[in-house]
């Protein structure tokens, strides 16, 4: 739409200012806390496990409900965000997690636990869902590539879990249930989001996708404010605030001796919907960007809720440091990955690599001891998060802003079944006599799987522009 294309002009022109910057920590500290998550159920499946004397094949139960629960959640959250707005799901979505953490951390059995993670994962699936859409829309279209580094709050979120887990459970261990103290943790980090993300705005994209001109021009008009850029608004206000007449398609019936036009009024397309995410124009990308988060996410989920025993021949606290280093260490990655997916080797291929390079280093593992060793699980969480970056980038670029939020819940959920599902499997494999061997086999395979998958997606890096492009072609071809 022509209001959507002037938004996007707008917003490249203002830059990328103190609002945005805002919204970029706001955004990055979801994914922080989404990783906090991921790294903090090993840790704490670990601990309470060996309280209540629970086999690997059940505590991968745990992981399996919290990652059901994100798979339902990122289809939940996604579907409200296209139909009541991107902040109202936004919102709501931390609260809902932050109330069933509460929850989780009484947890006195088996059974409890496995149900209240299933609803933190309900909160934790918007989070995860949302967060790169709602910084999309807020990032001017030519600076859209920093959403590659906002991915290394996830390695951030790791390290911090990770040298928590370190302090509180090998260094102090005075108490028999330390990970009712991670879970704390996470609460807190989660009260936090819930108070400042009162305080942000509704996409102005998804204001003009449902005809609210005069407030998308409001919201526009607060982010100029903020940005110290509302002279330069003045310039595009006119064009957003627009009302856009329907379009009309005439044609001639045939054999009409008068030659008076019947006027046949095309019914528009739901973009909002799930079903356009599979017409011809998005169905590759798709099918691929599912795929590509299943195997991804099924390799992933079980490397890290599983690390502490495939670390097993290490003592407790070099194990939990090993960790720590290893979430650490990809902080540069995504630094480096921000980097890689503006060269030649652009989102598509720098994801490929990267899983190559996973899928070898899992593969590698089980055949080496000691320091090698170390450096092979150190690498391998380092280039899937990089990989996490560019597939988000890719995402998020590869539909326009009306489909964007229910395509990404799609992908996202099919994610979440693989992170459901893998670690269920992955605690029957390690139970089974040289389990340790097949279950990194198969994160290799997984890996492979995803880069073999974006080989045959199109490179997204030369469409940043996209909202602007469609938009505007769509508006000629109205006036034509």
């Amino acid at each position: 739409m022509k209001n959507e294309a002037a938004i996007s002009a707008a917003l490249d022109t203002m830059g990328f200012g103190k609002y945005q910057k805002i919204v970029f920590f706001q955004c990055g500290l979801a994914w922080f806390s989404y990783q906090t998550w991921m790294r903090a159920q090993g840790f704490i499946f670990n601990d309470a496990g060996t309280v209540w004397d629970i086999s690997h094949l059940l505590r991968g139960m745990w992981s399996s409900s919290l990652q059901l629960g994100m798979l339902f959640g990122s289809l939940f959250w996604g579907s409200l965000a296209n139909r009541r707005g991107r902040y109202y799901a936004y919102r709501r979505c931390v609260i809902f997690g932050m109330a069933f953490c509460l929850v989780l951390a009484f947890s006195f059995n088996y059974i409890f636990m496995l149900i209240v993670l299933l609803f933190v994962g309900f909160g934790i699936g918007g989070e995860l869902a949302l967060s790169g859409t709602y910084f999309t829309e807020f990032c001017p279209p030519k600076s859209r590539w920093v959403l590659s580094i906002l991915s290394m709050f996830m390695p951030m979120g790791g390290t911090f879990m990770s040298l928590a887990n370190l302090i509180v459970v090998d260094l102090v261990d005075y108490l028999d249930n330390d990970w009712r103290i991670l879970v704390a943790l996470m609460l807190a980090l989660e009260i936090f989001l819930s108070l400042w993300r009162q305080f942000l705005l509704e996409s102005p994209y998804y204001l003009a996708s449902v005809g609210k001109y005069e407030e998308a021009d409001e919201i526009m008009r607060k982010i100029a404010i903020k940005n110290g850029k509302e002279a330069v608004y003045q310039e595009h206000r006119q064009s957003i605030i627009e009302r856009s007449e329907p379009k009309v398609e005439e044609e001639h019936k045939g054999g009409d001796k008068e030659g008076v036009k019947e006027v046949l009024v095309k019914k528009p397309v739901n973009k909002k919907s799930l079903a356009y995410a599979f017409s011809k124009n998005y169905r590759r990308p798709t099918i691929l960007l599912t795929l590509i988060n299943f195997f991804l996410t099924w390799g992933y989920i079980s490397l890290i809720t599983f690390l502490p025993v495939l670390l097993s021949n290490f003592p407790s606290v070099i194990a939990s440091t090993i960790i720590l280093i290893q979430a650490a260490c990809a902080i540069p990655g995504n630094l480096i990955g921000g980097f890689l997916v503006q060269t030649c080797l652009g989102r598509k291929f720098t994801f490929v690599i990267a899983m190559i390079i996973a899928a070898f280093l899992s593969f590698m593992f089980y055949w080496t001891t000691g320091l090698v060793e170390t450096f092979f699980v150190i690498f391998m969480n380092l280039f899937c998060l990089l990989s996490y970056g560019a597939m988000y980038t890719m995402l998020s670029e590869s539909y326009e802003s009306e489909t964007r939020s229910i395509a990404s819940g799609w992908c996202i959920a099919w994610g979440r079944l693989g992170g459901a599902l893998s670690p269920f499997c992955t605690g029957y494999i390690l139970d089974l006599p040289d389990g340790e061997d097949l279950a990194l086999q198969t994160f290799a395979a997984c890996f492979a799987i995803s880069a073999l998958c974006a080989l045959f997606l199109k490179e997204t890096r030369t469409v940043k522009h996209r909202d602007l492009r469609e938009s505007l072609s769509k508006s000629v071809l109205a006036e034509t």
